[in-house]
């Protein structure tokens, strides 16, 4: 679990047909940046709570994901 702000809203060109209707975001945790799922309705500045690795994937129930907000702090 990490905790990042949400630095932009991202838009795929292309996205696999099972995250359809799942936003994608840029989150900066620390030094890393990360594309995550976002099951919140995160915007450009939350504080939120980042799920990554196999968690990730199990929290979507959807396309394998790395990351995914989970919460708006």
């Amino acid at each position: 679990m990490k905790i990042g702000t949400v630095k932009e809203l991202l838009a795929p060109a292309r996205q696999d047909p099972a995250l359809q209707g799942v936003a994608l975001v840029l989150v900066e945790a620390g030094t890393e940046r990360i594309a995550a799922a976002d099951l919140v309705g995160a915007k450009p500045g939350d504080r939120v709570v980042l799920l990554t690795g196999p968690v990730a994937a199990s929290v979507t129930m959807r396309a394998h994901t790395d990351a995914a907000a989970i919460a708006i702090l």
